[in-house]
């Protein structure tokens, strides 16, 4: 879920950033070089042709003197068809060969172009120090892909809970718009709630973009369990998404989920850190308070028995040995209870752990995820544990991505 501590409070942020978006790796040449010629390559063909066409005329004028024929230009078949071969012919086709060239050199730095930037995106958001730095990323991501103006990052920590906008983004040049209405906002919970069609996360939105009719989109990810997450971003009217956009905002939606999943992995890491941390004291102080006195009751009773002639007095030698067992029974119960009670806090921690996190891939990938847990809890490390946490993960996230599965069985024994 969306943690308070991630949310901080509800806090909005405002990002402007001075090129408008993030920076974009530069544009290879081939391409600008081929889009030079490419009005030139016809005047290039067709001079060629109108040269071999001129020396192919004075060599056939030349011929005819010769032989006294009296033929001209146009009854001459074979000029005829050099004219038509070198003056039509051959130019169209060599335009056209240089024409595709053109074109593909233009595809191939564009799809460069757009990989150098997609690989750019993703090292930063999986290198966000913090939830801050992660929500400025992430709201500035559609900018860096498309001509957006606007954006919006809206949060849903739980089901019972309504959406709220965390972050906001304009682009320098255009008016900072208000935050979304509850009437947008809704329209989250209709976008997320249906099924997302055309297997991919970015959906029209329904709602105005404001006067300017502007379209609005809106790129959606993470779970129905651990938070719903909606990014806002609106083009200008006459503009709409190409395919090869939206696949890339599709693929950086699923790196924006995982970067969350860890960040929230991250937060809860640290959290329990705190509790545990807090347990520990507590125990010391509970283990202080019984067992450590315990403890130096029996030293205390020891010394005093050392320095006693215990044959003067047998029967306070006795009470004192029934006294001592019966305190160093209650000491043995201490430790076997506090010892107990740390084995099933963790055993319950790991378990709730790897229970939220399969329900999360479970409601992100549309896998059926089933964790069971049998036989007696074994005593594990914190290192142990968070180890076995992220394989499971890792394990995870890899039949999410290559295994084409459709259930996954998680067995805790």
């Amino acid at each position: 879920m969306w943690h308070q501590g991630i949310l901080k409070g509800g806090r909005t942020t405002e990002v402007q950033t001075e090129s408008g978006h993030i920076n974009r790796p530069a544009r290879q040449g081939t391409a600008a070089w081929f889009r030079w010629l490419s009005w030139r390559e016809w005047l290039v063909f067709f001079g060629m042709g109108a040269a071999v066409i001129l020396l192919e005329l004075r060599n056939h004028r030349m011929m005819w003197l010769e032989h006294g024929s009296g033929q001209t230009v146009w009854t001459d078949p074979e000029l005829v068809g050099e004219i038509i071969l070198f003056g039509l012919i051959l130019p169209i086709l060599g335009g056209l060969i240089l024409g595709y060239q053109a074109r593909t050199a233009v595809e191939r730095d564009q799809i460069a172009e757009e990989l150098a930037l997609r690989r750019q995106l993703v090292a930063q958001i999986h290198k966000a120090k913090s939830w801050v730095d992660l929500v400025d990323i992430v709201v500035q991501t559609p900018g860096a892909v498309v001509p957006a103006a606007y954006a919006w990052l809206l949060l849903q920590r739980t089901n019972e809970e309504s959406f709220m906008q965390v972050a906001h983004w304009h682009r320098p040049g255009h008016q900072l718009r208000l935050p979304l209405t509850n009437d947008a906002m809704s329209t989250c919970e209709q976008c997320l709630s249906s099924t997302v069609q055309n297997g991919t996360r970015i959906v029209s939105c329904e709602h105005s973009g404001g006067a300017d009719q502007s379209t609005r989109y809106c790129l959606t990810f993470c779970s129905e369990i651990t938070g719903k997450a909606a990014l806002f971003f609106e083009l200008p009217a006459e503009q709409q998404l190409a395919r090869r956009q939206i696949s890339m905002l599709d693929d950086l939606g699923k790196e924006i989920s995982l970067a969350i999943d860890n960040a929230n992995l991250n937060h809860l890491k640290q959290r329990q850190d705190s509790v545990a941390r807090g347990e520990r004291l507590r125990i010391a102080r509970n283990l202080h308070d019984t067992l450590g006195q315990n403890i130096s009751y029996l030293r205390l009773k020891l010394e005093q028995l050392n320095d006693t002639n215990l044959a003067g007095d047998p029967h306070r030698f006795q009470d004192d040995l029934v006294n001592m067992l019966a305190v160093a029974d209650e000491a043995y119960l201490q430790v076997r209870d506090t010892l107990d009670e740390l084995r099933a806090s963790e055993q319950q921690e790991l378990e709730t752990i790897i229970g939220n996190y399969a329900t999360q891939v479970s409601q992100r990938a549309g896998l059926l995820v089933d964790t069971k847990s049998s036989g007696k809890p074994r005593n594990l490390s914190a290192t142990t544990s968070r180890q076995l946490m992220y394989i499971i993960r890792e394990a995870l996230n890899n039949v999410e991505k290559h295994a084409s599965a459709t259930a996954v069985q998680i067995n805790l024994m």
